[in-house]
């Protein structure tokens, strides 16, 4: 099985080479090696050029096009059944391509497989309880089925660590470039809807920690994306089964609801259907949510997760409404 390692990278200079070397270094040899460099301005291009593998092949960008769409040219450059992600600042472990082929081999009918992390220091070094923090935010969904009940929630895989069908990429669409913060999450979903997508229960690559990383620098500009993604999926997912643009009701905060209203609903195409809001405030506020949704006022109930949406969560599980069916739960950090 012939596996096509992509990595897309820009200025990476301090860390290309080691990124590079656990790929080959890697006990799984059949596999190619498709760098994307998309117009790096350092001395990403001299490191590259230092390599003379012949599983190396290295796309040179005339300029920078965005992570996104180099991944895209990476992997319409590939010849293998199965791509295998490499960040260009992170770490593959030595048996992660055996390890993840050998699970193919054994459950074809999957569209990805993605493993557990260790996390790494940036530029700064972590403490031990950062570490763990990282680590568990994606360590913490530790099977497929784990990963199918939190997809709607947030990307509960590092995307470095996947290895996913191209026949099933192609098929999605490949990475969405409207997204530029979370293409990744949203080429879970995407292929989630055709086949599964399983975890591996070991860690087997390092995702190198940086504050100053796309996602990290503005925190809210990224959870404001996944809310976006997860809205967009969850009102398609519900179209699917009504046979018609579903109507949802938005649960969360004032200020949540607020930051809903003005930044997500704007991009979200009317063809999806229609929002209305309720601001969950008191334990009333919840037995009124659950009274609209037995009088059919709306299809749906979207969560934007709050400290108190936990009793929310529980009080509708208890009345028989079905997560990720009746009501979804959103990552949302915007209460305040």
């Amino acid at each position: 099985m012939l596996i096509s390692v992509v990595m897309a990278v820009y200025n990476e200079e301090t860390y290309v080479a080691e990124a590079v070397s656990s790929i080959l270094n890697q006990t799984y040899k059949n596999f190619e090696f498709i760098i994307v460099n998309d117009g790096s301005t350092d001395n990403t291009k001299s490191i590259l050029e230092q390599y003379k593998d012949s599983r190396i092949k290295i796309l040179e960008l005339p300029k920078n096009i965005g992570v996104a769409n180099a991944r895209n040219i990476g992997v319409k450059n590939a010849i293998g059944d199965w791509i295998a992600v490499q960040d260009a600042d992170d770490v593959s472990l030595p048996n992660r391509l055996e390890e993840c082929a050998s699970f193919i081999k054994e459950h074809p009918r999957i569209s990805a497989v993605s493993s557990l992390i260790e996390c790494i220091p940036g530029s700064s070094p972590l403490t031990a309880e950062k570490i763990e923090f990282e680590e568990n935010i994606y360590n913490r969904f530790d099977t497929g089925e784990k990963v199918k009940d939190a997809l709607y929630y947030g990307c509960p895989i590092c995307h470095g660590s996947a290895i996913f069908s191209k026949a099933v990429f192609e098929k999605v669409g490949g990475y969405n470039l409207s997204y530029k913060i979370g293409h990744d999450y949203d080429l879970w979903i995407q292929l989630s809807k055709i086949l599964p997508i399983e975890k591996l229960p070991k860690k087997l690559y390092q995702f190198r920690f940086n504050e100053n990383s796309v996602s990290r620098s503005d925190v809210k500009a990224t959870c404001n994306e996944v809310i976006l993604i997860s809205s967009v999926n969850i009102c398609e997912y519900l179209k699917i089964e009504l046979d018609s643009p579903p109507t949802i009701l938005v649960f969360g905060t004032e200020q949540a609801n607020k930051n809903f209203k003005k930044r997500i609903k704007p991009q979200i195409p009317k063809k999806y259907g229609s929002f209305n809001y309720i601001k969950h405030e008191k334990a009333s506020d919840i037995t009124k949510a659950y009274s609209l949704f037995r009088k059919k006022k709306f299809n749906a109930l979207l969560m934007l997760d709050h400290e108190q949406a936990y009793e929310a969560k529980r009080f509708f599980k208890r009345q028989g409404l079905k997560k990720n069916q009746d009501f979804f739960v959103v990552w949302n950090i915007t209460n305040d």
